[in-house]
């Protein structure tokens, strides 16, 4: 079975804690050459450093590349990256890979978990307050 750097990419960043969930909506915030996110085949990429440096911004001849490219920023682009750029290409945009695209429900139950994982008495399970501890606690409110 061969793996693909996408997935190496992946599984690295999510040791890592690294693979942020992004929804539609937090890529469509993201739609500026100064904050440029484009999403292909569920992996989002931070494609602002490609964006700025583009040379359709100094030379004419690469003017339409650089207008489709701003076009889509911010989108879910798989068919339009597809239609002009091999795998080589998605290869070679792995370092750019900052998260993956999910819907916005999965999004929320993931930074509610993150929420619970940094205060474990907030979780459901955590131990309920005990009379004399609830008590000492209102005397503190007065």
């Amino acid at each position: 079975m061969t793996v693909s750097l996408k997935e190496l990419v992946w599984e690295r960043l999510k040791k890592q804690g690294k693979l942020r969930k992004i929804t539609l909506e937090d890529l469509a915030l993201h739609s500026t050459p100064e904050k440029a996110w484009i999403s292909v085949q569920g992996a989002v990429y931070d494609i602002t450093e490609h964006v700025k440096r583009h040379a359709g911004w100094k030379c004419g001849c690469a003017v339409s590349e650089l207008m489709a490219i701003l076009r889509c920023l911010g989108t879910e682009c798989t068919e339009e990256f597809l239609e002009i750029h091999s795998q080589h290409a998605i290869q070679r945009m792995q370092p750019y890979m900052i998260g993956e695209l999910v819907p916005k429900e999965e999004a929320e139950k993931d930074a509610e978990n993150k929420i619970l994982n940094m205060f474990p008495s907030m979780s459901p399970e955590a131990t309920p307050v005990s009379e004399k501890e609830h008590h000492d606690l209102n005397l503190c409110k007065r």
